[in-house]
Order: structure tokens, then C-alpha cells, then sequence
């Protein structure tokens, strides 16, 4: 095999992990009823989606989604992107 082959092939398999990669987000994505979006990176804002309605069903701060969540019973399962609603644990005793 030629080098030039070899770096063709090492170019497809890197698209192909590319395409693999973005088909599991969208499976995720497809599982989940809401989408967090951050809407002011400075600030630390953020916007709550359906993803069936396409609506903005909230927006402020990481605590204002929180309680909005948590008063309308929404599983943090059920969003997409909800890492930045998850408060950090303290470290147990083990952990120090």
C-alpha cells in the first residue's frame, strides 16, 4: 500500500468516527422532551426548550431552571444538555 492510501484511509475512518460520534448525539438528542441552551456565556444563562414545541418554556440562571424543573416534575433524564443544572456533590470522608 501506498502512503498516500494510507492517509486516505486514516482520513475516512476519522470522518467515519466523526459521523458515528454525531449519529449517538442525535439519538440522545431524539430521546430527550427539552433542550438546555446556554444563551449568555458571561452571565451564566440559559434557556429551556421543548423539543417538541420548539417553545421556550423558561430562562435565567442554572437555580431558576432548577426550580422550574423541579416544581413541573421534570426528570433531568429528559433534557438534553442538562449538565450545568447538576449541583457539584460535597466530597465524602472516602474522597478527602
Amino acid at each position: 500500500m501506498r502512503p498516500e492510501q494510507v492517509n486516505d484511509l486514516i482520513n475516512l475512518q476519522e470522518k467515519k468516527l466523526d459521523l458515528l460520534k454525531e449519529l449517538a448525539e442525535s439519538l440522545k438528542y431524539g430521546k430527550c422532551k427539552y433542550h438546555l441552551v446556554e444563551t449568555d456565556h458571561q452571565f451564566k444563562r440559559y434557556s429551556l426548550y421543548s423539543t417538541e414545541t420548539k417553545e421556550v418554556l423558561t430562562h435565567g440562571s442554572p437555580s431558576t431552571i432548577r426550580s422550574f424543573i423541579r416544581i413541573r416534575k421534570i426528570e433531568l433524564a429528559d433534557i438534553y444538555n442538562a449538565a450545568p443544572l447538576i449541583l457539584p456533590t460535597k466530597p465524602t470522608e472516602e474522597e478527602k
